[in-house]
């Protein structure tokens, strides 16, 4: 049974552009086939990821980025929401997110640098920080473009 699906990528977090691809994160009561307990389809302009909600939470208690994103989309963000009560009251680990924000940081900053991966890490920063100040972010808040040149 699908609980979760949501737009995310750069339509979440105010990047997408008009050549934007759409990315789906769906959340499903069992987990798919697939090694992880995640799959990604990808068709045309859509890039679908089903993950089943154990290795869903999984990925948010070890802080990964995207997890959290999804975690954190504001109520009525997602196109299908059956653990909204869940998301609300959730907060992750603080400092093992950080940590795990702050080597994927790293990596977008020293390996295979990009413009596309150097505005990612700035976001992602942003999002480090806020979530160190209050134990949450929101992936919808655009305020981070300000630092990037």
């Amino acid at each position: 049974m699908l609980l979760l699906r949501l737009l995310v990528g750069s339509h979440l977090y105010g990047t997408a552009h008009e050549g934007s691809d759409f990315d789906w994160y769906e959340v499903h009561d069992t987990a798919p086939t697939r090694r992880g307990g995640a799959s990604q389809v990808i068709s045309g302009d859509q890039d679908v990821l089903r993950i089943g909600l154990s290795a869903f939470m999984q990925q948010a208690d070890s802080g990964v980025p995207q997890a959290l994103e999804v975690m954190f989309a504001p109520v009525g963000w997602p196109e299908v929401d059956m653990i909204r009560d869940m998301r609300v009251r959730w907060f992750p680990d603080t400092a093992r997110a950080a940590n795990t924000y702050e080597r994927t940081i790293k990596s977008f900053e020293t390996l295979k640098v990009t413009p596309k991966r150097l505005t990612h890490a700035k976001r992602l920063a942003y999002n480090r920080d806020e979530l160190i100040r209050t134990g949450r972010f929101d992936p919808t808040d655009t305020t981070w473009r300000r630092h990037v040149p």
